[in-house]
């Protein structure tokens, strides 16, 4: 198992999906389902949906972590996104290489 290929704060070192994420989260959220085999459409619906949003993501993330190996649990998942989930969602999505 290994570690994100950025830190949990290194949400610049992509600054177009940085900027993507700030202005439309739900699309990245849609993207980097669709590269964990998920619904585009019905994860990025589901992101817009207070609380439905936080659990979508933190499936997506697991998901993400496994295809990955990263370490990680659903409770750190938790957690990233409650701290900061705009960081979260880039170092998720740059994980599975969404515009990059």
């Amino acid at each position: 198992m290994g570690d994100w290929k950025n830190g949990t704060f290194g949400c610049f070192g992509n600054c177009t999906l940085c900027l993507i994420t700030c202005f439309v989260p739900c699309m990245v959220v849609g993207k980097t389902a669709e590269a964990v085999d998920k619904s585009c459409v019905m994860c990025c619906i589901a992101s817009v949906i207070p609380i439905v949003n936080i659990i979508t993501f933190i499936g997506i993330r697991g998901d993400v972590r496994d295809k990955s190996n990263v370490d990680g649990s659903c409770i750190m998942d938790l957690l990233c996104f409650l701290v900061c989930p705009i960081c979260t969602v880039v170092q998720t999505a740059a994980e599975v290489g969404v515009f990059s």
